[in-house]
């Protein structure tokens, strides 16, 4: 019994020790943060001060079939910003409770957050506990290159200081907005815009509940909990967030059940990035003629005709007909191997090539461009449609 007390004491102490060395911290930081310098880095693309409520990051051009919905991205960082207020109204409050619980209340920074990482760390051992705002995150986001080769604790008083300043010049609503558009969540994609349209094929304003938390898990560790190559561990992190939103009272016991219930419903067909189709090259030669240097214009729409069903077809089809000639079974073909039984030949020679366009007769729209047999073959570069 004495010896149980002992160690019950033993622990009390440890608890008290790390939390006056939390005071401590926080007291010492909060110090630093009023005569740090915050690095100019507006050439390196830091944005100014002044700039912030219209600061956007660069986008690629994007480009949308006839019914409106996103095809795929020319080149650079995939990126698609959307207005907070054309977000699913759960989604700000979803973030804040598995992020930052106290975002509402606080100027940047979160001593009660710091206070209980510190006791928890030095308890463990070890760190085990983060505190970072999302204001912090954000911070951390802008001014990215003026924090490279900062050492750890130079780095995360910087985004304390920067962090309170963006407190000073943006409305709770505008980080929010800010941080929803940048946060990385995968596979090369920024923000819930993009990502919503690449694990989930629909608009961010669509996205449902077991969605949203699949996106709000994601932020923890983009890369192992991406839903498109570690969908488990995906949806087990999910489930994480939907037991948060539950506790907070954010949604119905019976929208988070029947969320927890549902498949994580990640898309494979996905938008084509850096024009890695006929199609998406065909789109990128056209607006470089009308358009002189695209890429610097950040956010550019570009809506084609493209009937999605249709290209579809014309793909299948078109490798269908190479194969089948291949295999000697339209026409004597002198170049033709052995195939399985329903004619394919055994390998992709890549030798034979075709293509396939589909008009509207009407109106002369393209609904459907096929170059070649595979885009990524060693002619990809040349459109035999053409």
């Amino acid at each position: 019994m004495t010896e149980h007390v002992a160690r019950h004491r033993v622990r009390e102490i440890k608890t008290i020790a790390a939390a006056a060395c939390g005071v401590l911290l926080i007291a010492g930081l909060v110090a630093l943060t009023m005569w740090v310098r915050i690095p100019d880095c507006v050439d390196a693309g830091c944005p100014s001060f002044s700039s912030l409520e219209s600061h956007r990051p660069p986008e690629p051009p994007h480009y949308f079939d006839r019914e409106g919905r996103l095809v795929g991205h020319l080149p650079g960082e995939v990126r698609l910003w959307v207005p907070l207020d054309s977000l699913p109204p759960g989604l700000p409050s979803m973030l804040i409770a598995v992020e930052d619980r106290r975002f509402r209340s606080h100027k940047g920074i979160d001593g009660h957050g710091i206070a209980r990482a510190t006791v928890v760390n030095l308890r463990a051992g070890g760190v085990r506990e983060g505190a970072s705002t999302i204001t912090m995150q954000l911070a951390r986001t802008l001014w990215r290159p003026g924090l490279e080769g900062m050492n750890r604790w130079r780095r995360k008083i910087v985004e304390m200081r920067v962090a309170r300043r963006l407190e000073r010049h943006l409305s709770k609503d505008q980080i929010l907005e800010q941080y929803l558009n940048r946060v990385y969540l995968g596979s090369g994609v920024y923000g819930v815009g993009a990502a919503a349209h690449h694990y989930f094929g629909k608009r961010a304003a669509e996205l449902d509940l077991a969605e949203m938390a699949t996106l709000v898990g994601t932020i923890k560790t983009p890369e192992r909990y991406n839903p498109s190559t570690r969908p488990e561990l995906a949806k087990e992190r999910r489930d994480v967030v939907l037991s948060v939103i539950a506790n907070a009272g954010l949604a119905a016991a019976e929208h988070v059940e029947a969320a927890r219930n549902s498949d994580l419903s990640a898309v494979t067909e996905r938008p084509v990035m850096q024009g890695r189709t006929y199609f998406a090259a065909a789109v990128g030669r056209e607006l470089r003629r009308l358009v002189p240097d695209p890429e610097e214009r950040s956010g550019l729409r570009v809506y084609t005709t493209l009937d999605r069903r249709v290209q579809a077809s014309l793909e299948r089809r078109v490798v269908e007909q190479i194969e089948r000639i291949e295999a000697g079974r339209l026409v004597r073909f002198r170049h033709a191997v052995p195939g399985d039984e329903l004619g394919r030949a055994e390998g992709d020679s890549e030798f034979l090539q075709g293509a396939a366009v589909s008009l509207d007769v009407r109106t002369g729209a393209v609904r459907g461009l096929v170059g070649g047999r595979s885009f990524g073959s060693i002619t990809a570069g040349l459109n035999h449609s053409c």
